[in-house]
C-alpha cells in the first residue's frame, strides 16, 4: 500500500510538472529534446570550426503594420485610368475629325479646280 501510494504521488508530481512546463511553453518530448541536443552539438561544431554563427533573438517581424495600397488608392488609380482613356479617345476623335475636314477641303479644292478647268475649256471652245 505504502509503495503504491509513493508511486501514485510521483506520477502526480510528474504530471503537475509537465502541465506547468506546458503552460510556460518549455515542455519538450523525448524526441524534441534529442533534436535540440543535436542542434546544439552542430552549433558548437560550427563555432569550433571558426564559422561566424549569429546568436539567437533576432528582430521579430512586425505583423499588421505593413503599408499597402488601400481600396481607396485602387479606386483612385482606376478613376485616373478611366479619365486617361477618355482623354485619349477624345484626342483620337478630334484627330479623326481634323483628318476628315482636311480630306473634305482637298476634295472641294479638287472639284473647284476641275470646274475652273472645265470653264476655261468652254471659253476656249
Amino acid at each position: 500500500d505504502r509503495i503504491q501510494a509513493e508511486k501514485d504521488r510521483k506520477k502526480q508530481k510528474q504530471k503537475e510538472k509537465i502541465e506547468r512546463q506546458k503552460k510556460e511553453g518549455t515542455y519538450m518530448t523525448k524526441k524534441q529534446k534529442q533534436q535540440a541536443a543535436l542542434a546544439q552539438q552542430r552549433l558548437e561544431a560550427m563555432k569550433a570550426a571558426g564559422m561566424d554563427v549569429p546568436s539567437g533573438g533576432g528582430k521579430k517581424p512586425a505583423y499588421g503594420k505593413k503599408k499597402g495600397s488601400s481600396v481607396e488608392d485602387k479606386e483612385d488609380e482606376a478613376e485616373e485610368a478611366r479619365k486617361k482613356a477618355q482623354a485619349e479617345a477624345k484626342k483620337r476623335a478630334e484627330e479623326e475629325a481634323k483628318k476628315l475636314a482636311e480630306e473634305k477641303r482637298l476634295e472641294e479644292e479638287r472639284l473647284a479646280e476641275e470646274a475652273r478647268k472645265n470653264a476655261e475649256e468652254e471659253d476656249d471652245a
